[in-house]
């Protein structure tokens, strides 16, 4: 028997026409005011495997708040890091 292994199928790039995650910001300015945004830092100093696992895990946290804290804002900085995610991967950084 032969072990099959899944392989997602490749991302779709983000539209020619829409901002990359780390040109905007969802929900204030706080990040987008800072030098640098922890995001970041973030990219500069965890090897891919950590990155992937911390925006999976920044999704997993928003969307399961999202009824009983933010709504519709949660569900949108979910979007927000699962764009970047996608970015990284499709630059093979995660």
């Amino acid at each position: 028997m032969t072990k099959q292994t899944h392989k997602p199928p490749r991302p779709t790039p983000p539209a020619p026409d829409r901002p990359r995650a780390s040109d905007r910001q969802v929900g204030g300015s706080h990040y987008k005011d800072m030098p640098v945004a922890p995001w970041e830092a973030m990219e500069a100093w965890m090897p891919p495997a950590e990155l992937r696992g911390y925006h999976k895990g920044v999704v997993i946290g928003y969307l399961a708040r999202e009824g009983a804290k933010g709504g519709d804002e949660d569900v949108a900085k979910a979007s927000h890091h699962l764009q970047r995610l996608v970015e990284l991967i499709e630059e093979g950084r995660a």
